[in-house]
């Protein structure tokens, strides 16, 4: 069994739940699809996954993409705490993150799997939504598995499974239900999984509310009619 996660934002205890149920469900590797920091300024989450490297492999998301590369967005720094994020790392960690390809390649039982944060076209900076166009005929992939927009998903088209597992941190669908997703290589089995955050986004609020911006606080508390994967307790 093999276990998808994703778009953590220094949600440290979010993600750690997270691969407690993959775990508890009979995973025993991994895969993190990027977006380890942002929006939370929190740099723990990294001590964490370099403990976790002999059994969990790393995909590079766009948050990790700008810090490392300096070019923050002016405009956007207050909501992403690339900054504070950057001046928060030490070598090790900004050592551990650079190594993380952009995407990641595998054929486990004859099928061809891309990992990606962003999607396929752009592996680091494409959203793909529920309802986005999946018009990519020429790809040579079996399955797709995705972050990025925090949006869980799964769907089929042109003979290829897509698969957005969503956002163990900072969900944008309901913000109390974190989500990841389970792959059975037996059979192909592909499960969303969705688990509660809300104890871990209330003591965020309490703990870091001066240093997270109002609009990331509100995620926390956002509902939705109608949420996606099987939910775990």
């Amino acid at each position: 069994m093999i276990g998808i996660i994703s778009d953590a934002h220094g949600n440290l205890k979010g993600f750690l739940r997270g691969i407690e149920i993959l775990k508890s469900l009979g995973a025993k590797s991994f895969y993190f699809l990027g977006d380890a920091l942002g929006y939370i300024p929190n740099t723990d989450l990294i001590d964490e996954l370099i403990l976790a490297k002999n059994k969990m492999k790393f995909v590079r998301g766009n948050h990790e993409d700008i810090i490392l590369s300096g070019k923050t967005n002016s405009r956007k720094e207050s909501v992403y705490k690339h900054k504070i994020i950057r001046n928060a790392l030490n070598q090790k960690q900004l050592s551990f993150i650079n190594s993380w390809p952009n995407h990641i390649n595998e054929v486990i039982q004859g099928k061809k799997i891309l990992f990606v944060h962003g999607g396929p076209l752009d592996f680091t900076y494409q959203y793909v939504f529920p309802d986005s166009e999946l018009n990519d005929n020429n790809l040579n992939f079996d399955l797709i598995f995705m972050g990025h927009t925090h949006l869980p998903f799964l769907r089929e088209k042109d003979n290829k499974i897509y698969v957005n597992v969503g956002s163990c941190g900072l969900p944008r669908d309901s913000g109390e239900f974190g989500s990841c997703a389970l792959l059975d290589p037996s059979n192909f089995r592909i499960s969303i999984l969705r688990f509660s955050i809300k104890e871990f986004n209330n003591e965020i609020a309490e703990n870091l509310n001066k240093e997270i911006d109002e609009s990331v606080i509100k995620l926390f508390s956002r509902k939705c009619p109608k949420i996606i994967g099987d939910f775990i307790t």
